[in-house]
């Protein structure tokens, strides 16, 4: 009867994720309940969980076999030595288990009718039919009709072992729920019996700084429920359900009062292990919508107090999912920020992208991800960030328009090193800068108000007499920028660039000021600035439109009791004083007014927050930013020596009347002789602190003028431009080069352009306009932006001083801006920027008088035509840049036939069946006598090495196909007057006779033999020989 029983046992869970064996290797303990079993007994493992076996104990009572179920929970266990004595069940072990040993765990008894008779356990009953009529129950009716089953089957076992392996991963859940102090319900059941599953009552707080965040989140919460779904390859089933979201969200699926969240977790093989795995992260995943949630809250209040509307126009919620937030911005609101908390290192993370059509393919942001992100985490603050997306989002897109890729050729001396034409450095997630050839670099700032702040990278912002190592300044970039500035909005700003980066001075207003203040014989004691902040007032001015008070003039650095200068607008006032006390000379010299005003004006020797100079240093600073400024010992008790030297008041006419600035660069006026170089100190007065004692100007010769002067235009106020200043483009400055400043400190110091005018300056485009009588630039100049264009040639202007240097050509000094002057032993060279765009290089050529006769005006301008459009134009290599510079200092004869080479390259003879280009660097399809990139013109004793390239032109070729070139090289013996093909080379080579190679050495070598006219340069004829009559076999 045993015998039959475990094999019924062992037939009824054959369809069952279970396999029942009688001998198991198990470490029994001696005092174990499991060591009283008799040998009638079944071992079930469960396939799902490994760890887990139900044993069936057969026993026989009067004539009947009874059946005890026990749950047990095993390890596996080594023997080991100490073990030894204790009792080894099966010394037949199974060849399918694993050859270990195993330990018991756990070891519990299953009730046999709580594990039959609990919800959903109908396993000895069948519900009626439902389209059956309802059977009237009798007394001793039940209403339950017995299964019928075949005679091997047993229904008690089949039900405790699915119930086991059902039950097992719940109860393991709620242990480790409880080890986590998750409050929760137990494993509860479905309705109908379908599944099992656990709900949480409340979830924990996993970080108690933010305690009032998760409970708010707690209270949102009205459910959380986990199930384990699936057959084969079952997963963890978690469902949050959250009530009273936030913020709104455009997407179709978050519409409504509750929004249902679902995360689905690993179950692997169901052990105690990967189960603490899955609690982890439901925790962790927790945590996450917890920290999310609490920006998210702060962004819902400061959507709440938008009174303007303005959140519609900046950004929309694309999604808001409780793990992260996603928010649309820019046009179309098409470009995506992505917000979500890092548990792993604890911080936000941001994660940039597009969808849709959009401008970039690119989210622009990317480049300035990390800093974001680092912002974000300081911050904290949703609206903030997106304020910030929306004011740089213009600028970064137009960064991105300029070119990344690598170009070779750049360094003369190793063009095979490829350098990266714009690199951009993000500093922070508005400031910028980018870096062109590993030479110049743009400090670029997003400021508000759609203005973009530039300035010369290369030199620093504490000292800007010397550029940053590494990095050379960038001639004429004020010059260029000033071209770009948009003078409507700027305007509109109502502050001068000076303005925006120094606060307003506390002064109060016009009209809260006694008349007689504002008269020069008005005697009214002067008061320390600090004593007039309580007289602000609110009121405007009615004479200039300005809202706020006018802005002044910084004070000296050196005296900080001399006064602030009043705004220029308020010096063309009449009646206007230039101080509270005549004796006193604080105002800085007006532009703006008459002549007759001009004269009530005292100039104040503390224009443009220049500090005071020490007369040690009276005659060597050069510029009034030298950071090496320090108090002037005028202002101690005892006399300063610079007292005894003469000094004369600038407050003349003609100081009033300067239009022109000097070299340096400086606002202040120049001295005419050395009895000039210093102002006098205002008288001794009432001012406390005031210097008892005359005192030297910070000025370095040349004329300069007031900062407020509309002549001034790096230091101008915005009010101060007058209309004829304006370009025929609509809001774009045209002032003239030469009225621009291109010193040190001048270059460092921002420029403000509007998005608009920024983006113009990083697109690709043509040239607007160019010089009236200049040549027309390259094509490939249409792909390029005007920065690049201006980089370009401000590249070229230095490599063109290296080729002057190294090959021996005379350099010329000149004052003119933007221009080099060298001579050859004919010519004299003239290289200038364009005046009007700055973004290109011409040459102008003038015979020294003693050649005059030996030049003619054609020949001049095919090398200024060419030297324009193939030399210093796009991709700017300064190799060919050192190839011209060797042309023009070659012999005059050869010099002539290159010049006729040159026209025939730009203007192509269609008689002839080839077409020339002449390399001025050595291309990588020449034979390989040099380097490909390096100079392809070289002077060697005397010998001339050149490269030229043959089209061939004259044919109707099939759309696609490209005409036969040919790269070759050339030496022009200039005793033998020869020009051959070097071929010491190709002799260990093989030659095919239809090698184009070959048949051009043929060529020149016959030439050379039959050459009509010896006496003169044989370059021309050989290569015009080559050009009428070669014929390469396709």
């Amino acid at each position: 009867r045993f015998w039959i029983t475990v094999r019924r046992c062992e037939k009824t869970i054959q369809h069952l994720p279970a396999i029942a064996t009688e001998h198991l290797p198990l470490v029994i303990p001696p005092d174990h309940e499991l060591a009283k079993f008799s040998k009638h007994r079944l071992f079930i493992k469960l396939c799902r969980h490994q760890e887990y076996y139900i044993i069936i104990r057969l026993q026989e009572n009067k004539c009947e076999i009874i059946p005890s179920y026990y749950l047990m929970t095993v390890a596996p266990q080594p023997l080991e030595d100490d073990l030894m004595e204790q009792k080894v069940e099966g010394s037949v072990m199974d060849t399918e288990l694993p050859k270990t040993y195993l330990k018991i765990v756990d070891f519990a008894t299953l009730d046999n009718f709580i594990s039959t008779h609990g919800p959903g356990t109908e396993i000895e009953c069948e519900r009626q039919g439902l389209g059956k009529k309802r059977k009237v129950l009798t007394h001793g009716d039940t209403g339950i009709k017995k299964v019928k089953y075949t005679g091997f089957f047993i229904s008690e076992v089949s039900h405790i072992v699915a119930m086991c392996d059902e039950r097992i991963p719940y109860a393991t859940l709620c242990r480790e729920l409880n080890k986590k102090d998750v409050c929760h319900n137990g494993i509860q059941i479905e309705g109908h019996g379908s599944n099992y599953h656990v709900k949480i009552v409340q979830m924990p707080v996993p970080d108690v700084n933010e305690m009032d965040t998760f409970t708010a989140l707690n209270s949102a919460l009205l459910s959380c429920t986990i199930r384990l779904n699936g057959k084969g390859a079952r997963t963890w089933f978690v469902e949050f359900v959250f009530c009273n979201c936030p913020v709104p969200s455009t997407c179709s699926k978050e519409q409504g009062p509750c929004r249902a969240l679902h995360y689905n977790y690993d179950f692997g093989a169901g052990t105690s292990k990967q189960v603490t795995e899955m609690v982890d992260e439901m925790l962790r995943d927790w945590n996450i919508m917890g920290h999310l949630y609490k920006v998210v809250l702060e962004f819902a209040s400061a959507l709440k107090h938008d009174q303007h509307n303005m959140f519609p126009s900046l950004m929309e919620v694309k999604t808001f999912s409780y793990r992260r937030i996603v928010l649309g911005y820019g046009p179309n609101k098409t470009n995506m920020v992505n917000i979500y908390w890092n548990p792993s290192d604890k911080r936000y993370h941001l994660g940039f992208g597009v969808v849709g059509q959009t401008v970039s393919a690119s989210n622009p942001h990317t480049l300035v991800a990390s800093q974001l992100q680092h912002e974000f985490n300081q911050h904290l603050s949703i609206m903030t960030l997106m304020q910030g997306l929306h004011e740089t989002y213009a600028p970064l897109l137009s960064i991105n328009r300029l070119p990344t890729i690598s170009e070779l050729g750049v360094i003369h001396s190793r063009p095979a090193v490829p350098v990266q034409t714009f690199v951009t450095s993000p500093q922070t997630s508005t400031h910028f800068r980018v870096v062109y050839r590993n030479l110049f670099c743009l400090d670029i700032e997003c400021r508000p108000e759609g203005l973009v702040a530039i300035r010369d990278g290369a030199y620093s912002v504490f000292d800007k007499q010397r550029a940053v190592e590494e990095l050379s300044a960038i001639n004429s970039i004020k010059a260029f920028l000033s071209k770009f500035v948009d003078e409507t909005a700027t305007q509109a700003r109502r502050r001068s660039q000076t303005e925006d980066e120094n606060p307003l001075s506390p002064v109060p207003t016009l009209d809260s000021m006694d008349s007689g203040f504002l008269s020069v014989s008005g005697q009214v004691k002067p008061g320390s600035p600090a004593q007039c902040r309580s007289q602000e007032s609110v009121s405007s001015t009615t004479g200039s439109g300005l809202r706020f008070h006018l802005p002044m003039t910084p004070p000296s650095g050196s005296n900080p009791h001399t006064p602030a200068s009043p705004h220029t607008s308020v010096l063309s006032q009449q009646g206007y004083g230039a101080s509270p006390n005549p004796s006193f000379s604080l105002a800085s010299p007006p532009s703006l007014g008459s002549q007759s005003q001009a004269q009530h004006v005292s100039p104040s020797p503390s224009i443009l927050h220049v500090q005071a100079q020490s007369p040690g240093n009276l005659f060597s600073a050069n510029s009034p930013a030298n950071p090496l400024h320090v108090p002037s010992p005028s202002f101690l008790p005892t006399p300063s020596p610079s007292s005894q030297v003469p000094m004369q008041s600038p407050a003349t006419a003609n100081f009033m009347n300067q239009q022109a600035h000097g070299d340096g660069g400086s606002p202040f006026a120049a001295p005419a002789s050395a009895g000039n170089l210093s102002m006098s100190s205002p008288a001794p007065g009432a001012w406390p602190g005031s210097p008892s004692v005359p005192r030297p100007s910070p000025r370095p010769t040349g004329t300069a003028q007031s900062p407020g002067s509309s002549n001034h235009p790096a230091l101008h106020s915005p009010q101060a431009i007058s209309a004829s200043d304006h370009s025929k483009a609509p809001g774009v400055s045209a002032i003239s080069s030469s009225r621009a400043i291109h010193c040190s400190w001048q270059a460092g110091t921002p420029t403000l352009l509007t998005h608009k005018s920024f983006d113009l300056l990083c697109s690709p485009g043509a040239i607007t306009s160019t010089q009236p009588a200049s040549p027309a630039v390259g094509q490939n100049q249409f792909h390029t932006s005007p920065l690049e264009r201006f980089l370009g040639c401000c590249y070229m202007r230095k490599s063109l001083g290296r080729v002057i240097q190294t090959e021996n050509l005379m350099s010329l000094s000149t004052t003119e801006v933007g221009v080099t002057l060298f001579k050859t032993e004919t010519l004299q060279c003239r290289v200038s920027l364009n005046p009007q765009t700055l973004q290109s290089l011409h040459l102008k050529l003038t015979p020294n008088p003693e050649y005059k006769d030996q030049w003619t005006d054609n020949e001049l301008q095919v090398i200024e035509r060419y030297f324009d459009t193939k030399v210093v134009s796009i991709p700017y290599k300064p190799n060919a840049l050192l190839a011209f510079g060797r042309l023009l200092n070659a012999p005059l004869r050869i010099f002539k036939d290159c010049i006729h080479i040159m026209h025939l390259e730009m203007v192509p003879d269609r008689t002839l069946k080839w077409a020339i280009q002449w390399c001025l660097t050595i291309p990588p399809a020449a034979p390989q006598i040099a380097p490909p990139g390096m100079s392809a013109i070289v002077f060697l004793k005397d010998k001339m090495l050149f490269f030229a390239q043959l089209t061939r032109i004259g044919l109707n070729l099939a759309p696609g196909v490209e005409p036969q070139t040919v790269v070759f090289a050339a030496v022009y013996d200039i005793k033998m007057n020869t020009t051959t093909v070097p071929d010491s080379r190709r002799e260990a080579l093989p030659v095919s006779p239809t090698d184009p190679i070959y048949i051009i050495t043929s060529m020149l070598k016959r030439f050379a033999e039959y050459n009509p006219n010896p006496n003169e340069c044989s370059i021309y004829p050989a290569i015009r020989e080559l050009l009428s009559n070669l014929v390469v076999p396709i």
